[in-house]
C-alpha cells in the first residue's frame, strides 16, 4: 500500500511539475511558481527511479 501511495506522489510531482514548466516556456507564464516547475518534475523522477526503477534498490 505505501508503494502504491508513493507511486501517485511521484506521478503527481512529475506531471504537476512539467505543467508548470510548460505554462512558463511555452504559454509565457509569469511567477515564480511556474519558473520552478522543473524541480519537483526532476525530483519526482529520481524518487520514482530510486523507489521503482534502479537495479539497486530493495525488493518490493
Amino acid at each position: 500500500m505505501r508503494k502504491w501511495f508513493a507511486l501517485t506522489i511521484y506521478l503527481a510531482l512529475i506531471v504537476g511539475g512539467l505543467w508548470c514548466s510548460y505554462e512558463w516556456l511555452i504559454e509565457g507564464g509569469k511567477g515564480l511558481a511556474l519558473k520552478i516547475g522543473a524541480f519537483p518534475a526532476l525530483f519526482g523522477l529520481y524518487m520514482l527511479w530510486t523507489d521503482f526503477i534502479s537495479p539497486d534498490r530493495e525488493p518490493l
